[in-house]
């Protein structure tokens, strides 16, 4: 929650209005299911009025999306600038022994890799948003659909959230490994720019120093980043593969346990896939929140 403790400190105004502009993207989408919904169930052409409708609802849908990402772009960009002159501020002002036991390797670190994490994890907040706002719209449409539905939903919700912060919790350990190991390695480089006429003078020691220095946090930083990635992506496909029971249980069991009309179950059916992007968008997000905060922990 570091993250997003500092995303409000630092844009309060600028989140309101991602939210806002996120909540109307949100309700175009439930419009837009219930409206597909409506066509699909209707005898003969769709009336002038529902054409209209549709099509009023996607130009909402496009243009609140759009709004939503260029505000944040706009004010991302701001405040991470205003962020890196903040760091060099700050580096400049403390004693030099400070300094010296920190280290350039992780200033450097911190002032390239650790605030570009903070600007994709801060540039993904609108598609979140968007994402979450088109899952509440869907469920509440489920819910003024069938209030059993939304409940039935709300038990899959439940499971696959705590297993997907069991895989989560798993990667995030492995993410904070792998940028302890980033240290080391801008430490390697660091040595290496200011050590080349000293390493090309001596093979033995050239060899040692690229075993130490650059190959083997190399490999462990690649490690460590492919184990958190698989912990997440387990995660997600750990999602979806409940989206798919669910949809098998409205398909094959929902009807027996419950008389439905067609058309409560083709909404239903129509909402839950619609519903399997936003749901793939938020869960997308977790790995660059999780970089973002611990790239964060490390600015502190």
């Amino acid at each position: 929650m570091k993250f997003f403790r500092f995303v409000l400190e630092t844009s309060r105004g600028m989140l309101l209005l991602t939210a806002l502009v996120a909540g109307l993207s949100g309700a175009c989408n439930a419009g837009l299911i219930a409206m597909v919904n409506t066509a699909l169930n209707r005898d003969g052409a769709p009336a002038a009025l529902l054409l209209w409708g549709f099509g009023g609802l996607v130009l909402g849908k496009v243009l609140s999306s759009f709004f939503s990402q260029y505000f944040l772009i706009r004010f991302g960009q701001e405040i991470i600038a205003n962020l890196r002159q903040d760091l060099v501020h700050r580096v400049l002002n403390v004693p030099l022994r400070q300094l010296e036991r920190i280290g350039a390797a992780r200033i450097m670190a911190t002032l390239t890799d650790d605030v570009m994490s903070i600007t994709q994890a801060f540039l993904g907040i609108p598609l979140i948003a968007v994402n979450l706002a088109m899952l509440l719209g869907g469920a509440v449409y489920l819910g003024w659909l069938s209030w059993r539905m939304l409940l039935v939903m709300a038990v899959f919700g439940f499971l696959g959230a705590v297993v997907y912060r069991l895989f989560v919790n798993r990667a995030m350990h492995y993410l904070n490994l792998a940028r302890e190991v980033e240290d080391k390695l801008y430490h390697g480089f660091r040595g290496l720019t200011e050590g080349i006429k000293e390493l090309k003078l001596h093979r033995s020691r050239r060899g040692a120093f690229l075993t130490e220095s650059i190959r083997t946090p190399a490999q462990a930083y690649r490690n460590f980043n492919v184990i958190a990635e698989v912990r997440f992506l387990i995660a997600q496909n750990w999602t979806h593969f409940l989206f798919f029971i669910l949809i098998g249980f409205l398909l094959f069991l929902l009807p027996r346990l419950e008389p439905l009309s067609p058309r409560a179950l083709t909404g239903y059916i129509i909402t839950t896939l619609y519903l399997m992007g936003p749901l793939a968008g938020v869960l997308s997000y977790f790995s660059l929140y999780g970089r973002g905060n611990i790239a964060l922990q490390k600015v502190e």
